[in-house]
């Protein structure tokens, strides 16, 4: 039996964004174990037929001391298991997971899930980020990438060769899960934001629009939904959340596990991100729900957009723009928010179909030997 490692940085990435494909792995034969900090999503992951291994690890810390000992500590990890394919997903888990699992003469799979500040940002971190990348990522023997952006960015860069450089549908979708859903009856139009709290996300241009949107129609509401990222420098705090809803008239419903009766029960959703993005999981699932979208021409997220098919696009940045963009969808008569549900779902259905990345995984996976 093969013995097939997943590392990230949270059990809460790898259950929420991988569970598709730790099911098919395990349904195949393999040995599935997961390396990756304890969190409340780690018995999740042991009920779907999992290994659970803890890695101490500071997912957003900068010490290299700290990260030397994860790196050791995954070592020790591999060093034990003798894993036969190792998948690392998230940024710090590409750089030092590659390293342990390398020393172990593991077949190495990285997954680049979007480029987020690291690539963009021009600071001392994000340099030492850079060139960590630029040294680990040949060792790999595959990256996935989630769309066609950021691939060329990384044979631009050279940190890669193109013949080891492949492009999947993002995280995919499960569309026996994501079924498509009814527009909501009633007068009062529902938008909702979905995504971390982070500035990069586009809340604040979301939370100005929508301030000016309730103003000038009084039957709309609109929500954010995700959760507050305390170790993130770029967060919205959960308490200044909160207070919008006082003082903004923007609902702040928190995190949930379960997003779907959520999404069902609004109009539109939205996602003004300027972040560098892979393919935004909440615009999979809310056009998988058959629901119209407003997003950005921003990498990752146009993979998911038809303008004005199946939502309308705005520019990053631009509260006037998402303005526009929400007055549009507030003005459109309820069959037109319904042919643009359905296009959402038909897009998902034709593109981002979770089966397509899971058989993308096997198919290589297939290929490899123990050597």
């Amino acid at each position: 039996m093969k013995k097939c490692v997943l590392a990230a940085n949270t059990s809460w990435y790898l259950y929420n964004m991988q569970s598709f494909l730790i099911k098919s792995l395990v349904k195949e034969g393999y040995r599935v174990v997961v390396v990756c900090p304890l969190d409340r999503y780690t018995l999740k992951l042991i009920a779907i037929g999992c290994i659970h291994e803890n890695l101490p690890l500071n997912r957003k810390g900068k010490n290299p001391l700290d990260d030397l000992a994860s790196t050791w500590s995954m070592y020790k990890i591999y060093k034990r298991l003798k894993p036969d394919i190792v998948l690392n997903f998230t940024p710090k888990l590409n750089i030092y997971s590659t390293i342990a699992a390398k020393l172990n003469d593991a077949f190495v799979i990285n997954n680049i899930t979007g480029l987020g500040t690291i690539f963009t940002k021009q600071s001392l971190s994000s340099w030492i980020a850079r060139l960590l990348f630029r040294c680990t990522q040949p060792l790999a023997n595959f990256l996935l990438f989630q769309n066609k952006e950021d691939r060329q960015f990384f044979l631009n860069a050279k940190y890669v060769k193109a013949e080891k450089a492949l492009r999947i549908p993002g995280s995919g979708i499960d569309l026996e899960r994501f079924k498509a859903k009814p527009i909501p009856q009633g007068e009062t139009i529902r938008f909702l934001l979905v995504a971390r709290m982070l500035r990069q996300k586009g809340v604040m241009e979301y939370v100005r629009a929508a301030r000016r949107l309730k103003r000038k129609y009084p039957n709309v509401e609109c929500s954010l939904l995700g959760y507050s990222d305390n170790g993130n420098p770029t967060s919205i705090t959960a308490d200044r959340l909160d207070k919008w809803g006082t003082f903004e008239g923007v609902r702040y419903l928190g995190g949930v596990d379960d997003v779907i009766p959520v999404i069902e029960s609004h109009h539109c959703v939205v996602l003004p991100s300027f972040y560098r993005e892979g393919v935004p999981r909440s615009l999979l699932e809310a056009a998988a729900l058959a629901r119209p979208i407003i997003t950005t021409n921003s990498v990752g997220c146009r993979d998911v957009m038809d303008d004005e098919v199946n939502g309308f696009q705005c520019q990053p940045k631009s509260v006037d723009s998402l303005f526009a963009a929400m007055e549009k969808i507030y003005l459109s008569p309820r069959y037109r928010l319904i042919e643009m549900g359905l296009a959402s779902r038909h897009l998902v259905e034709a593109k981002f179909d979770v089966s397509r990345v899971v058989g993308t995984y096997l198919q290589i996976l297939k290929s490899v030997g123990r050597r």
